[in-house]
């Protein structure tokens, strides 16, 4: 009489241990973004955002987190989310924060340039201040994207966090 219930037991305990397993199962089977359809989808939305530089400041104005990392030329290419927990603050007094962790990592003064045809980049004083910023700026919808891979470098996408 005994052994009825703890056969309902290890039952139960069989199936309390396939749950791991189908988790797993599961998402492993989810699709990897693939970054060519990423910086096609980019490209795409972009070309609807040209701002001139007073708009593009504007736009800038506020609190962005890191969202994603891309490299076209690297041995790792493509585009992957990012991994670090980085905040870049842009107030309309032209300072700049960078915040990583919860901690600024880097304070300075920036303004932005008009470089080649109608691409605008942040220059940043002091000049070496531009970590996850140099590059041209490019918005989609509530994101940004400081795009250097033409150039071998990388790419730093961010999205506007809503205070």
């Amino acid at each position: 009489m005994q052994k009825e219930p703890i056969r309902k037991h290890k039952m139960k305990l069989k199936h309390i241990l396939y749950l791991p397993l189908i988790v797993l199962v599961v998402t492993a089977c989810q699709k990897e973004p693939n970054p060519d359809e990423f910086y096609q989808k980019w490209s795409q939305c972009r070309q609807k955002n040209s701002f001139d530089t007073e708009a593009t400041f504007n736009h800038l104005v506020g609190e962005w987190k890191m969202i994603a990392t891309g490299c076209g030329e690297c041995y790792s290419a493509g585009v992957k989310p990012s991994g670090k927990n980085v905040r870049l603050i842009f107030t309309s007094d032209s300072t700049l924060q960078v915040v990583e962790k919860g901690q600024v990592i880097r304070n300075s003064k920036f303004s932005i340039r008009l470089t080649h045809g109608s691409v605008r980049e942040i220059e940043t004083q002091p000049s070496l201040d531009n970590l996850y910023t140099w590059g041209d700026i490019e918005f989609c919808e509530n994101k940004v994207g400081f795009i250097t891979s033409y150039r071998d470098g990388p790419d730093y996408f961010f999205e506007r966090v809503d205070n």
